[in-house]
C-alpha cells in the first residue's frame, strides 16, 4: 500500500508525503529500483541531499543505466520540469556547490551529457568531496560505452 500511495503523492508532486511512503516501502524491498529511483527525487526536492547522493552512487554503482535510460515522459518523472525550474531560479538555492549536485542528479535521468558537466561545476567548488569524483568516473565511463 505505501507504494501506490508513494506513488500517487510523486505524481502529484507531494514530495514530502511521497518520501515517507516511498520509504516504506524501500524499508520492506531495497532492492525496487524504481522506488529508489523516486526516493533519490525525493530527496532532492525535501534538502536531503546527502541523502540523495548517497542512494544515488549505490544505484549507479549496481545499475546507472536503470537510470541513464529513464523516460520522462512514459515514467511520470518530474526531473524535466525540476531542471528548468532550478536552471532558471524558480527554485531557489542558495548553495552553488548543493546546486549543482541537485542539477547533475536530476539531469541523469534525462541527459547523461548534461549531468556530467553539473557534476564537474560541482567540483570545481568542492573537490575535496570524494563522492564526486566516484560519480564523475562512472559517468565518464558510461558516456565512453
Amino acid at each position: 500500500m505505501s507504494e501506490m500511495l508513494g506513488n500517487y503523492h510523486f505524481l502529484n508532486r507531494n514530495y514530502s508525503s511521497a518520501l515517507l511512503e516511498l520509504e516504506s516501502s524501500f524499508l520492506k524491498n531495497p532492492n525496487d529500483t524504481c522506488t529508489r529511483k523516486k526516493l533519490i527525487v525525493c530527496y532532492t526536492q525535501t534538502k536531503n541531499l546527502n541523502k540523495a547522493i548517497d542512494l544515488f552512487i549505490a544505484l549507479l554503482d549496481e545499475n546507472a543505466d536503470c537510470i541513464i535510460n529513464t523516460k520522462p515522459e512514459e515514467d511520470g518523472c518530474p526531473c524535466p520540469e525540476l531542471v528548468s525550474q532550478l536552471e532558471c531560479g524558480k527554485i531557489d538555492r542558495s548553495n552553488q556547490y548543493e546546486l549543482f549536485v541537485e542539477l547533475g542528479i536530476l539531469w541523469l535521468y534525462c541527459n547523461i551529457e548534461s549531468s556530467l558537466r553539473y557534476f564537474v561545476k560541482a567540483y570545481q567548488i568542492n573537490s575535496s568531496d570524494k563522492r564526486l569524483t566516484q560519480i564523475i568516473q562512472t559517468l565518464n565511463s558510461k558516456t565512453k560505452e
